[in-house]
């Protein structure tokens, strides 16, 4: 199982994908809040060879 975190503002996602929850290793990224953010977050996940199925997401506000 990986877990993403996405702080969401207005503008942007900040995105932070726990790879390995021994080391916790991680892996962020900031992405556009569109639809081509969208787009980009899910090739994101795919070239960390991350299937959906295998996702647990947790979403926030930014400020919060």
């Amino acid at each position: 199982m990986f877990y993403l975190s996405i702080d969401v503002a207005k503008a942007k996602l900040d995105c932070s994908l726990l790879l390995d929850a021994a080391s916790l290793k991680r892996k962020s990224k900031k992405i556009a809040n569109s639809l081509s953010g969208f787009t980009e977050r899910l090739m994101w996940l795919a070239k960390q060879g991350i299937k959906p199925a295998d996702l647990h997401v947790t979403i926030k506000a930014t400020g919060y």
